[in-house]
Formats: structure tokens, C-alpha cells, sequence
């Protein structure tokens, strides 16, 4: 895990939309991501929520029949920070199943229950 993270309530990363310019066993793509971490401590003791957009943009070779990223450059397009943490105000409803950093998440319960 990235040292920066360590003391983030949560996270999340999403990869969006992709561009990608296939010639022959080289390729070249922009893809779009949004990262957003919850209760971030600041300096101050202060916990924020801070969103990033940004792209990635990779170079990509076809290596023994497999796409590898040999090169990739994050471009940062915005970010939004706000005051806030990751404490649960509404809820779709009252058996909503809720996340959880590490081995607490349902994940890693999924495979003992019958349905997920």
C-alpha cells in the first residue's frame, strides 16, 4: 500500500473510459481515472476528502502474445479537496451491506455464504 494511504479511512479507483491506438505489436492509449480518498489527515489534524482526476497515458507492446504497459505517465487534469471523513450519513436502506478496508470486507466472507 502507498505510504499516503496508510492513515485514509478509504478509498477509491475507478478506471474510466479508454483510448487505444493499436499498430501492429505496439499500441499507445489515454484512459481516464477518478481516485478519491475519504478522511484524509492533513497537517492540521484536520480530516478531508480529496478527489483527483487524472489520465494515464501508456505505452503498451505485444511481448510472447501478451499486452504489457512498458511505459505509463500520470497526467493530473483536477482535484477537489473538501472538510469531511468516511462516517456513513444515508444508507439505501437498513440491510445495506457496507464495505471495510482489509480482511473485514464481505469479500473475504463471500466464499463461506451461499449468496452474496
Amino acid at each position: 500500500m502507498l505510504s499516503i494511504l496508510q492513515d485514509v479511512e478509504c478509498t477509491a479507483h475507478y478506471i474510466t473510459q479508454s483510448i487505444i491506438d493499436v499498430d501492429g505489436n505496439s499500441a499507445s492509449a489515454e484512459s481516464y481515472c477518478i481516485a478519491s480518498s475519504f478522511g484524509m489527515p492533513t497537517a492540521e489534524g484536520e480530516k478531508v476528502n480529496l478527489a483527483i482526476g487524472a489520465r494515464y497515458l501508456d505505452r503498451l507492446e505485444r511481448i510472447n502474445g501478451e499486452w504489457k504497459i512498458i511505459h505509463r505517465r500520470v497526467v493530473f487534469d483536477w482535484n477537489s479537496i473538501m472538510a469531511g471523513d468516511c462516517r456513513w450519513g444515508l444508507v439505501p436502506h437498513d440491510n445495506s451491506i457496507k464495505g471495510a478496508r482489509g480482511s473485514d470486507d464481505p469479500l473475504f466472507h463471500a466464499q463461506s455464504e451461499e449468496t452474496l
